[in-house]
């Protein structure tokens, strides 16, 4: 049997999640046509990796600042498909590019 304290104690832990706040996201062109061209298997992969960044675009599992020529930017990664966007004005999170991992990711 479970006694009333430790339920009000399992309630609490949980209440203390992240906010259910969600980001509306702004697709670039370029975002756009990749988007397009991806097979649905890898399509699947692409939008879990927009849904984590307009839930939350600071998740330090998923994602991080970008430095150098790329500073003032984030990029969020599952598998091999990386989205590189600006960090969110007000409610606004606006994705550049969204691309397979390999040498030409992160050139612009």
């Amino acid at each position: 049997m479970t006694s009333e304290k430790e339920g009000q104690s399992r309630q609490k832990r949980s209440s203390g999640s992240r906010s259910s706040k969600v980001y509306k996201l702004e697709i670039s062109r370029a975002a756009e046509k990749t988007i397009k061209s991806i097979r649905d298997k890898d399509l699947l992969t692409v939008k879990e990796v927009l849904r984590i960044v307009a839930a939350d675009p600071f998740d330090p599992t998923y994602t991080t600042k970008l430095r150098g020529e790329w500073e003032g930017l984030r990029r969020a990664k599952k598998g091999n498909w990386r989205v590189i966007y600006y960090p969110p004005k007000g409610q606004t999170v606006k994705v550049v590019y969204i691309r397979f991992r390999d040498d030409s990711t992160y050139r612009k």
